[in-house]
């Protein structure tokens, strides 16, 4: 429909730029991730596929989806690799990702946000530190035995620095 005539054209320029995979980050519903993918397979059904959502303080996604629905989802769509991100912080990742992780047998990721920012009179403060980022995808890590790791809003080069001490060589996805 027209979701996808909408993405087509976007898909269309990635894949002629000559992109390795595509990440559809911070879905918010399952027919948004829905129109994506058959955009971008209709310019190459070959592309590896990557999907991140979003989830709310309830534990869903904006649509009202459950983790067990957005696994199902990511099934029916051929996903390749499915993540969690942003959100309010690490912590608001802990029961989602649990329950994805139930739910989903594949490669699974996450990338949260640096919590939720405060303004102070130097500017914005993003609360959760590199090593408290990286200690607590550690332990993700190894629980939900997660291949794709990161940081979303408030992550700096020193986040990323953290997250890298801990993982030496890239894990195969």
């Amino acid at each position: 429909g027209e979701r996808v005539e909408a993405e087509r054209d976007r898909a269309a320029g990635l894949v002629e730029g000559g992109i390795d995979a595509v990440l559809v980050e911070t879905a918010r519903d399952l027919a948004q991730v829905h129109a994506a993918l058959v955009a971008v397979r209709s310019c190459d059904p070959d592309l590896p596929t990557l999907v991140s959502f979003t989830v709310e303080a309830d534990g869903r996604i904006a649509s009202g989806a459950t983790m067990e629905d957005v696994a199902a989802g990511a099934r029916d769509l051929g996903v390749d690799v499915l993540a969690l991100n942003c959100c309010a912080g690490p912590a608001s990742l802990e029961d989602p990702l649990g329950r994805l992780r139930t739910a989903w047998e594949g490669p699974l990721g996450a990338w949260p946000n640096a919590g939720l920012p405060t303004r102070e009179s130097s500017g914005w403060r993003w609360p959760v530190a590199p090593d408290e980022l990286a200690a607590w995808m550690r332990l993700r890590s190894v629980e939900h035995d997660l291949r794709v790791i990161g940081g979303c809003c408030g992550s700096s080069v020193a986040h990323v620095a953290a997250l890298r001490a801990l993982w030496p060589r890239r894990p195969p996805i």
